[in-house]
């Protein structure tokens, strides 16, 4: 991490019929999308490449994935193993309060228009909650409804197009 922006760093050696890298970004670890790409040198010997995913920071979450998909130029590819990129302190959600009692507040930041959906899981992985709720740029509150729980910790995730995140909370 450079400012806010993710630095990313490769090396190939004796590259032979590869065309191109797409470089893969994930805010979930399964779901990736490309955010750029680096044309391949094609020729033997070792190579460095760079590619550098800006603002990386405002996308609301704590940590990204990127992978890259090497393309070759009869057009097969091969992925490379994803790699982890925390970003600490940009969290993009907020619960209070901690242990709750009926109603759980949240608070999520992000930078664009769309859903999020909210799961609440018991300590079993059990789905207990599902909501879907739309969302603006900026921060947005919600309160969820946890009257219906019983007593326990629980998992609060959620997830939208650039976010996602998984708190843990005590249901009095």
């Amino acid at each position: 991490m450079i400012n806010d922006e993710a630095s990313l760093t490769w090396k190939t050696e004796n590259e032979e019929n590869t065309n191109k890298f797409i470089i893969e970004r994930s805010v979930d670890g399964r779901n990736f999308k490309p955010v750029g790409e680096v044309m391949a040198y094609n020729t033997s010997g070792r190579h460095q490449y760079n590619f550098t995913d800006p603002a990386v920071t405002n996308l609301s979450v704590n940590r990204v994935h990127y992978r890259l998909k090497q393309v070759d130029k009869d057009a097969r590819f091969i992925y490379s193993k994803t790699v982890m990129l925390p970003l600490k302190g940009k969290t993009g959600m907020l619960i209070y309060p901690n242990p709750v009692k009926d109603i759980l507040n949240l608070t999520v930041k992000t930078t664009q228009i769309g859903q999020l959906k909210i799961e609440i899981i018991d300590n079993s992985g059990r789905l207990m909650k599902q909501e879907v709720k739309n969302i603006l740029p900026g921060s947005n509150s919600f309160s969820i409804q946890t009257k219906e729980l019983t007593a326990g910790v629980y998992q609060l995730i959620i997830k939208g197009e650039t976010i996602y995140e998984i708190e843990h909370f005590i249901k009095q």
